[in-house]
């Protein structure tokens, strides 16, 4: 059985709307008004109550203040003369003064029985309202700021209830009024809705029944009930629409039939090119994977090449092919060489492409003299294009700034990269390089062309050259060789740098290397008419000089995990005098050290149980200061930078070159204090000569464009001596260093070496020493030429 909640829930849901309208606005009505009343009553009963208690409150105060006395001296009838006061009160009903011993010295009304009250020990001051509608007020009776007795009154509330009585009449009225106005305007209201409501029911009762769908509904209302008739009338509208459409539709039915094959017709067409951009893009993938297979054929020949030569050589030798015949064992030697060396060069192609391709090759941007750059690529490539019998040529279209920034390394290689081609697809005539100082895109821009007069470039492959593992053709591939990396990483350089690599070509005639790189800002840069000789620096091998060098009873500690590589540097060191201590990873290293005194520590930086960079560091917080010379296969950006941070004071790349590694140790030599003048002069009075071919008029203009600048070079450096002008000797003893090998005469290497050591760090008595070794040499040199 349903309680009456449910029965009265129900009621209401199936009642018509009127209903629930007039229900709706009453209930609403109603008690908004009662909560109203109840509100109103509250706050009333809670002010009068209020304003009772500080009547009584105001009153009993008074009387207070003078009933000291009274306690004091016990006086009952002068205290109920003064309690007699309340007779003003109505609504007290007694009262009582009370000693602080708990003794009621007068009551009011007059003959009170004393147990009428309560004890002293119930009595708590101020007010307080009781359960059966009464106020009790306790004040204290103080004299002199100390409490004598209590003063107790009891009231009734009867006054306050009359009041709320008439509240309650009042409120009682005001919500029968308000009941009858909300039932007038719930009745009126729900005319206005309910009516409206009705009609359209009635009317969708009518569409439904008959199908008419002309038929609207019309209110002119802008409330949700216009909105209800405007949508009604608008699905009316859509209704009717739709069915003259289909009706339509039928009429139209082949029409449509023809618009919809040619649609189909449309997206087979479409279909169809899209399978064709697939085929398209299909043939472009089979294209890059035959180049890809072409660049691994092309891998495989240039590196199966070199090793072939490398690995059958090296054989021949193991057998004593060469019969104990000298010059030919030199000649295997000098071929596995050559073969390790290309095979290396094919790696850091490889490595410099990989990089670019990561986004990882990053440039470093200082100020760089753009002559001396370009004059040290030249210096390294002059030698390749005179054994072809090519002129290499260079010079400046335009004023030499004495700086740029770039990246000098990344420069250089680009340069090398791009004569060293050059050269290569050269076969008469030369190579000329032309460098301009360009305005474009309000940007200083270094122009740098490289014109040869080779063998050219097809119209339609000259830009097909730039793409990875890209050459003219298969028959370049076969008769120059290479892999196609050399002009997709210059091109990578020249956009690093901020320009760009373009060619053009004659096939033929000849080929035009256009670099264009941002030169930076250049206010307050001067700017030269020809390039200071200062800046002209070369690069040369220390080959020949190593091959002399004797590290008599240098003693060095070689830190290496691999027995091979051991074996190998030991070879290569003890063959110069040196005596070779091994060690297996980087603990032992750091104990042998501490124990024994070395000259020199090589350390490989990736070992097990201690790698070289925690060995280097712990041996420099030890206090060790001999050179650490590291030994690593990594040659990335930022390697040589770690081995310094961890306590290195130089660093060498593998696989090691022996001339680059005696040549380095050469450089840690420990110099006598005091050498036999007369021995001396006798080991630097020795006939000095070059190892290029004199004989040659092309490198007899080397030699002798050499000896020319080696005189001025020398009084530079005597001038710098005078002034103490270091840096700048820094750099003479660099260039002697370079260009001396370039000419022939690697004796120059050592001291140059040493000079640039010394001047570095400001040892003008060993500078001194330096200088006249070089001017011994250059000495002996004039008395050759002559």
């Amino acid at each position: 059985m349903q309680n009456p909640i449910q029965l009265l829930s129900n009621s209401f849901k199936n009642a018509s709307l009127r209903t629930k309208l007039l229900g709706l606005a009453s209930a609403s009505c109603i008690t908004g008004v009662i909560l109203c009343c109840i509100g109103f009553v509250w706050n009333d009963l809670y002010t009068l109550r209020k304003a009772k208690a500080s009547q009584v409150e105001a009153q009993a105060q008074m009387l207070a203040f003078n009933s000291p006395a009274v306690i004091t001296f016990m006086q009952q009838e002068a205290g109920e003369q003064l309690l007699i006061a309340f007779q003003s009160q109505p609504t007290v009903e007694s009262a009582a003064l009370y000693s602080m011993e708990g003794d009621i010295i007068a009551c009011y009304p007059k003959g009170t029985l004393s147990t009428s009250f309560p004890d002293i020990q119930a009595l708590t001051p101020g007010t307080q309202f009781t359960k059966d509608g009464r106020l009790l007020h306790t004040e204290p009776v103080v004299e002199s700021s100390e409490q004598v007795g209590f003063l107790f009154v009891q009231s009734n509330l009867k006054d306050v209830n009359r009041q709320i009585q008439n509240y309650l009449v009042i409120a009682g009225q005001v919500i029968a009024i308000s009941i009858l106005t909300a039932m007038l305007i719930a009745l009126w209201l729900q005319r206005m809705i309910s009516g409206p409501i009705t009609n359209l029911a009635q009317t969708a009762q009518h569409i439904t029944e008959q199908e008419d769908f002309t038929v609207r509904v019309q209110l002119e209302q802008e409330d949700e009930l216009g909105t209800l008739y405007r949508s009604f009338n608008q699905m009316l509208d859509k209704i009717e629409q739709s069915q003259n459409e289909l009706s339509d539709a039928n009429d139209t039915l082949e029409e449509r039939v023809h618009e919809r094959t040619a649609q189909l017709e449309d997206q087979i067409a479409e279909r169809e090119k899209t399978q064709q951009q697939l085929l398209t893009a299909k043939e472009q993938a089979e294209a890059a994977n035959r180049s890809k297979s072409q660049f691994l054929a092309n891998m495989s020949h240039e590196i199966r090449t070199p090793m072939n030569a490398i690995l059958g050589f090296t054989d021949l030798l193991r057998r004593n092919a060469d019969g104990g015949d000298e010059a030919e064992r030199k000649e295997y030697l000098d071929t596995i060489h050559t073969s390790g060396q290309h095979l290396l060069t094919l790696i850091n192609d490889i490595l410099d492409l990989s990089k670019i391709e990561a986004g990882r090759m990053e440039v470093e941007l200082i100020e760089q003299s753009p002559h001396q750059i370009i004059a040290e690529a030249i210096s390294v490539m002059r030698v390749p294009a005179i054994q072809k019998g090519l002129t290499l040529e260079y010079n400046w279209a335009s004023g030499v700034p004495a700086t740029i920034l770039t990246d000098a390394s990344r420069l250089r290689q680009l340069l090398i990269n791009l004569i060293g081609n050059a050269i290569k697809f050269t076969n008469e005539g030369g190579v000329r390089v032309t460098v301009e100082l360009v305005r474009q895109d309000q940007r200083h821009m270094l122009k740098v062309d490289v014109l040869d007069s080779g063998i050219g470039i097809a119209y339609d492959k000259q830009e097909a050259i730039f793409a990875p593992f890209g050459q003219a053709d298969s028959t370049v591939t076969r008769k120059y060789g290479g892999t196609g990396l050399g002009l997709t990483i210059s091109r990578r350089i020249a956009g690093a740098l901020g320009g760009n690599l373009t060619v053009s070509s004659d096939p033929g005639v000849g080929s035009v290397f256009t670099i264009m790189i941002d030169a930076g800002p250049l206010e307050n840069v001067p700017v030269y008419d020809c390039p200071p000789v200062a800046d002209v620096v070369t690069f040369s091998s220390d080959h020949a000089y190593s091959r002399n060098v004797q590290l008599k009873e240098m003693k060095v500690l070689l830190a290496e995990d691999g027995e091979t590589n051991r074996r190998l540097v030991s070879l290569m060191l003890n063959r110069h005098g040196v005596i070779v201590t091994p060690a297996e990873n980087g603990q032992i290293a750091v104990n042998l050290a501490a124990s024994q005194d070395f000259d020199v520590i090589l350390m490989d930086m990736q070992m097990p149980v201690m790698d070289g960079y925690t060995a280097a560091s712990l041996l420099r917080k030890k206090g060790l200061n001999i050179p650490i010379v590291a030994l690593t296969a990594h040659a990335m950006k930022g390697d040589e930078e770690r081995c310094r941070e961890a306590g290195c004071s130089d660093y060498l790349t593998k696989p090691i070159d022996e001339d680059r590694l005696i040549t380095k140790l050469a450089e840690f030599l420990p110099q006598p204090e005091q050498i036999n003048s007369h021995q001396q002069k006798s080991q630097l009075r020795r006939v000095v000569t070059s190892s290029l071919p004199y004989d040659d008029a092309d490198y007899r203009e080397i030699i002798d464009d050499f000896l020319k600048e080696l005189d001025v070079r020398i009084e530079q450096m005597q001038a710098c001596l005078k002034s103490a002008d270091f840096d700048t000797l820094e750099r003479l003893a660099h260039w002697l260093k370079g260009t001396g090998g370039t000419a022939g005469f690697d004796q120059f290497t050592f001291p140059a070496s040493r000079l640039h050591r010394v001047a570095e760090a400001g040892d003008i008595v060993e500078v001194v020493v330096a200088l006249d070794d070089i001017k011994s040499i250059a000495d002996s040199i004039s008395q050759y030429v002559h």
